[in-house]
């Protein structure tokens, strides 16, 4: 075998059992994309190698890809045995895929012949055969490897799934029997982009060799990061990493590696009396000459091994019964047990009941060194060196940014005319998760006792679900979802807030592929026609629809009741009604079959969600969210934020999944790397604020994630209150604003507070995208010189600029992108241009346009700008922040006015907890009227006023008056979202009496103008 880097590997003759799936109809699942991409590619080579006709009988044989993903391998499974008919499966390439493709195959009563060397329950061995060696015979080798040199403690990190713990369990039994201590154990999972946590605590523990358990490229991971962290103790790693793409990718951290392979990897220094070296130098010569020289894996000397064990035993079958019956699969089962002296490249194989076992076991030690650029060689082990291992730090919580985030990588194409084509130099791998239910599934198998959610009860405690009571529920909702003939044209629908039995609901849904619409609680709670409400069920028709507690809802629950037929389920802390069923009775049975079975059929392109786009631009829409959306935007975080994989996130939130930020962003981040929730049934506002406050006393988040309302409400305490301060930063890594920029002083202040209370900043970041973006486009994955900065383009995503008068139109494309509007395909088709960027109306501009890197800044909408009567053209958002900003800190928000008019003006929400404490002199509950004509709030008003207009360029620039308004804005009227967003529009139209009144020619006492102020 030709290789060009220095490695060395142990070689250890088959002895291998029971595998994988074949037939003269012959189904092949493997894992040509994604993780396992390394094992499979050589794999499907070696397939097109096989013979086309075994007894005189032609063979059929289907190859398919199922990504490194249990549940595709599971799809790829059950098409074979129910539409192709297969005598035999072969499958997969790593691990879980095989496990889940042996389920098919039990239930089928089809033969497998596996590539991985899986372990499974005895019940589920019966029509399963392993081609590759076990994983305990390997493992064996190994450890009379480590004898021989003295190795006396051994560290330990591996997968996370069913290949890491057999290895775990194989190398726990031999080296206690060997007297080598195994510890520490860590685990990582196959998609993680970071390990450092997992391996500073291997090097702080100093063992004289450490085991590597993974395989393709993941398998890399751990080994540079030893290499980084300076480990000088032997590195192993299985038989899972064979081959030149290992090497390619772990470099030079590859130096000097054990690994156990075959045989066929050294196949040229075998004596000429080994049985396998003629077959396997026969394939090798054939392999490398097809795909080129130095090509050849032992993976793929597994794949000719899965279809050797198969060709063995055709006879035999066909002396029995004709392929095609399942008589013909039961004779071909029983002729695999009964293989003896089958010639593989990998060994001899020599089947009894139940096992398949090499005829030649492990005789010595293979060592595979590259001392030459063209081959493994056979020698004896290495002397051992101790040298001291890395430092390791003590902190629990990475605040390092250089090690939470990923490096920024901008790639730029001008264009001739003008415009520019932006998209992240980081790739967005395939393979990653086909639907948000696989990460509920994963982390209910591995990790079934960690807090997923909690919520307050109405005692005022905590009530909380963990993984595994999460998906038992889910099975349970998912069944009875089954029975009621949903589809996407009868979705399930929530009318209420965030809830643990939301969550239940719609992952429930998900999971068996009816869409899901949570409808913002306002449209039920604060509206008097129930118009939007109305508008949203007419659209969806809704098979189930949900509310907690039913009698708040009851009103608009009846106002709609003409548009739908289905059935409506009352949460848990509802009283009996009438027409409604309890939550309890949809979760009384589960079958897990049917569940699963529908969950199989998931594909990427399901509709996972319809959700209602805010109405703070035109009129509400339903936005087709598929599995694709959402878990390519966690893949593409997931590489920019690779910290999360050390530190489980823990988030205390209010954010609404009525909305794409709380609902996808926030909940898809937790579910993704198994973290916990707290849902806070606080709000920023005056009534609720309190119960936030409350809930983050008690509770010390990881990430906070909010809108720029609620950290204007938010300062103020935590600078008054040193409980709440403490626990708030005691743990927080990142604070991230999204929605609307963060005025600068509050930038400021919660630096401040950060810096005063735990001795370092939080980074503060943002993102943007919409809900048509689910919702990621940008990702501010570094530490921004300012407020505002939205970041670069995530991976994957590409971005449009096009110049629009003295603008940047921004336009989005990628795989996070939706496919349209429900049911409204005109205004789907005018939503996308000529290219398919999706035109999502907002402007950008760079932070530094010679630095592009440092990011873009959110530049407002590209229609929300208006023109003076000069012709000048007034950039409102960018106006509106630095307003903010300038009468900090009484201005919570502001809309600017002036459209077609001679100047600025800006109406004025105040921040009345702010307004108070400048007036102590006034009682606490003045009028509001009373407190914003005091003086002192009118002149610090008026100074700002000033401010802008010196540091102004032109009239466009500032304001020259304005308002306070006594009545905040309405989320009833649409004036304010219940993301705490302002609808500037809305506001302007609601209000349109009051803007001629701010521009009257003769100006009333209570407007505040710039030109009395200077």
């Amino acid at each position: 075998m030709k290789l060009t880097k220095l490695a060395v590997a142990l070689s250890v003759t088959l002895a291998a059992s029971s595998a994988a799936l074949a037939e003269i109809t012959i189904g092949v699942s493997l894992s040509a994309t994604g993780p396992a991409a390394m094992l499979g590619i050589p794999e499907k080579n070696a397939f097109t190698l096989m013979p086309a006709e075994i007894g005189g009988e032609k063979v059929r044989l289907i190859v398919l890809d199922d990504a490194t993903d249990p549940t595709l391998g599971t799809k790829n499974a059950r098409r074979f045995v129910s539409e192709d008919k297969v005598d035999v499966l072969i499958g997969s390439s790593g691990t879980p895929a095989t496990a889940a493709i042996a389920e098919v195959a039990h239930e089928s009563r089809t033969p497998l012949v596996t590539m991985s060397p899986v372990a499974l329950p005895a019940d589920r061995n019966e029509w399963v055969f392993r081609a590759p060696q076990q994983n305990g015979v390997m493992a064996g080798a190994l450890i009379d490897h480590m004898k021989a040199r003295g190795v006396k403690t051994l560290g330990f990190i591996g997968f996370s799934d069913a290949y890491g713990e057999d290895w775990l369990n194989a190398v726990t039994k031999q080296a206690g029997a060997a007297g080598i201590k195994l510890g520490p154990v860590e685990r990582y999972n196959r998609t993680d982009t970071s390990v450092t946590g997992q391996v500073l605590k291997l090097t702080a523990a100093k063992p004289d060799a450490i085991l590597v358990v993974g395989s393709g490229s993941p398998a890399a991971l751990p080994q540079t990061a030893l290499s980084e962290r300076g480990y000088k103790g032997q590195i192993y790693q299985t038989h899972a990493v064979t081959g030149q793409a290992f090497l390619n990718v772990a470099g030079k951290a590859a130096e000097g590696t054990i690994i156990p392979v075959g045989p066929v990897v050294v196949v040229d220094q075998l004596p000429d009396s080994h049985p396998s070296k003629g077959a396997g130098q026969t394939f090798v010569k054939k392999y490398e000459a097809q795909f080129g020289a130095g090509s050849f894996s032992s993976f793929a000397g597994y794949a000719a091994d899965a279809f050797r064990v198969i060709e063995a035993a055709v006879p035999a079958a066909l002396a029995k019964a004709r392929p095609g019956t399942p008589e013909f699969r039961a004779a071909l089962r029983n002729a695999i047990e009964s293989n003896k002296e089958v010639v593989g490249v990998h060994g001899v194989f020599n089947m009894t009941p139940r096992t398949i076992s090499a005829s030649t076991r492990v005789r010595a030690c293979w060592c595979a060194s590259r001392t030459a650029p063209t081959s493994w060689s056979r020698s004896k082990p290495a002397a051992r060196t101790k040298e001291k291992g890395g430092d390791a730090m003590n902190e629990e919580i990475i605040r390092d940014i250089d090690r939470m985030f990923a490096e920024p990588d901008l790639v730029i194409e001008h264009r001739a005319n003008g415009e520019r084509i932006l998209r992240s130099g980081i790739p967005l791998p395939d393979g990653y998760a086909r639907c948000v239910g696989d990460w509920l599934e994963h982390w209910a198998r591995v990790q079934p006792d960690e807090l997923f959610l909690a919520e307050r009860n109405a005692a005022g405690e905590w009530d909380r679900l963990s993984y595994g009571e999460a998906r038992r529920r889910v099975v349970a909702i998912a069944t009875w979802l089954l029975g009621q003939n949903l589809s996407a044209e009868r979705p399930v629908v929530v009318l209420s807030d965030n809830s643990i039995e939301h969550a239940l609901l719609a992952l429930a849904a998900m999971h068996v592929g009816v869409p899901v619409s949570p409808i913002s609680p306002g449209n039920s709670l604060m509206s008097k026609d129930f118009g939007k409400l109305r508008g949203n069920i007419e659209l969806l028709r809704p098979g189930v629809i949900y509310a907690d507690p039913v009698e708040r809802f009851r009103a608009a629950i009846d106002a709609v009741a003409d548009l739908h037929d289905g059935v409506v389920v009352s949460g848990s802390r509802s009283a009996p009604q009438p027409g409604t069923l309890p939550m309890a009775a949809i979760e009384a049975h589960g079958d897990e079959a049917a569940v699963m079975a529908a969950f199989a059929r998931l594909t990427p392109d399901t509709i996972a969600k319809f959700l209602f786009t805010s109405g703070s631009v035109g009129t509400p829409k339903a936005v087709i969210n598929t599995q694709r959306m959402m878990c390519s935007n966690q893949e593409s975080k997931a590489l920019l934020w690779p910290f999360l994989a050390q530190n489980r996130p823990v988030m205390c939130e209010w954010l609404p999944w009525s909305h794409t930020f709380g609902g996808n962003h926030d909940f898809n981040l937790i579910l993704r790397w198994g973290g916990t929730l707290y849902i806070d049934d606080g709000k920023p506002t005056p009534a609720l604020l309190e119960k936030t406050l409350r809930n983050l006393r008690e509770i010390s988040p990881t990430l906070y994630f909010s809108v720029p309302r609620a950290y204007d409400m938010l300062v103020p305490h935590l600078r008054d209150d040193a409980v709440l301060r403490e626990s708030f930063f005691r743990r927080l890594q990142v604070i991230l604003y999204a929605g609307a920029a963060l005025p600068q002083h509050l930038w400021a202040d919660l630096e401040e507070l950060s810096e005063a209370t735990i001795g370092v900043r939080v980074p503060m970041v943002s993102s943007w995208g919409s809900t048509e973006t689910a919702p990621l486009a940008t990702d501010c994955h570094f530490q921004a010189i300012r407020s505002g900065v939205i970041g670069v383009p995530i991976p994957g995503t590409e971005l449009k600029l096009v110049p629009s008068h003295d603008k940047l139109e921004v336009r989005v494309r990628g795989p996070n992108v939706f496919p349209g509007y429900w049911k409204q395909p005109d205004l789907t088709e005018k939503s996308f241009d000529d290219e398919g960027f999706y035109m999502i109306g907002d402007a950008v501009e760079f932070v530094d346009a010679e630095r592009p890197e440092r990011g873009l800044v959110y530049d407002g909408r590209v229609g929300e700008d208006f023109k003076l009567l000069t012709g000048t053209w007034v950039h409102v958002g960018s106006l509106r922040v630095a307003g903010i900003d300038a009468m900090s800190p009484i201005a919570q928000d502001i809309v600017v006015t002036g459209h077609n008019r001679d100047e600025i003006g800006f109406l004025i929400f105040p921040n009345v907890p702010e307004c108070r404490h400048m007036c102590p002199h006034l009682p606490p509950d003045a009028d509001i009227v009373d407190l914003l004509l005091n003086p002192a709030i009118r002149s610090r008003v008026a100074q700002g006023l000033a401010a802008m207009m010196k540091k102004g360029g032109g009239s466009s620039t500032y304001p020259t008056r304005a308002i306070l308004m006594a009545e905040p804005p309405s989320p009833e009227a649409g004036e304010i979202t219940d993301k705490g967003y302002i609808n500037q529009r809305m506001v302007l139209t609601r209000r349109a009496d009051l803007v001629e009144f701010l521009h009257a020619d003769v100006l009333d006492k209570t407007v505040i103008t710039v030109h009395a102020a200077v």
